[in-house]
């Protein structure tokens, strides 16, 4: 298992808020962490299928495009909250703020009706688990007020495990209008998640600037 900290990173959305705002936060993030695929990462951790996901356009032509950008941290063990104050508050969360607000301002009239998340997640080995918060709001703005609540959610999580045990390989956490919930909705994979809360376009993880891209 690779001793420095690994993450891969997802994205989605229309092909203006691809090229003007989430291409160059991940490209931001890239340079200070190491990013891996999921075939690289599949040799160093035992994820499984858990974050395969499909390439493409889904047929729900109709619908707004979600417009989302992720990160997942890889650790070994059941250290939650060491990460959180180590990496979270100090690395990642001080470009979220900035890009956010660039978004805010550069993107708002081009998808002023789409929903918009963020999504922060934590793949621990010991246990198996992918814990992830997402924070789903209507407005940018909304999303910058909401997300001080990502590391209160992620220690909530950890405590809810704690007490309740592994209940699927994928345990998320919504944070909308400033509530989170307590008890995790699961699933098996990323993508049974994403299907049921995403709209119109896939989810794309990526480790390279090459291969990102929007699913026109």
């Amino acid at each position: 298992m690779p001793n420095s900290l690994n993450c891969t990173y997802s994205s989605s959305g229309d092909a203006f808020s691809l090229k003007n705002s989430l291409i160059p936060f991940l490209c931001d993030i890239e340079q200070d962490l190491s990013v891996m695929n999921v075939d690289e990462l599949k040799n160093h951790y035992s994820i499984g299928e858990v974050l395969q996901v499909k390439r493409g356009p889904t047929a729900d032509a109709g619908f707004l495009t979600t417009i989302s950008v992720g990160v997942i941290f890889f650790v070994a063990g059941w250290a939650g909250n060491k990460f959180l104050d180590e990496l979270y508050e100090a690395r990642l969360r001080p470009r979220i703020k900035p890009w956010l607000n660039k978004l805010d301002v550069g993107l708002a009239k081009n998808s002023k009706k789409s929903p918009k998340q963020l999504q922060v997640g934590i793949w621990y080995e010991d246990r198996k688990v992918l814990v992830l918060v997402v924070i789903e709001e209507n407005s940018y703005k909304e999303m910058i007020e909401s997300e001080s609540l990502v590391a209160s959610a992620h220690e909530n999580a950890a405590l809810w495990i704690e007490k309740n045990g592994v209940v699927a390989p994928v345990h998320v956490h919504m944070i909308k209008d400033g509530v989170t919930n307590i008890e995790p909705k699961t699933f098996q994979t990323i993508e049974e998640f994403g299907f049921k809360t995403r709209k119109k376009r896939t989810l794309t993880i990526s480790s390279s600037r090459s291969s990102l891209r929007s699913d026109d």
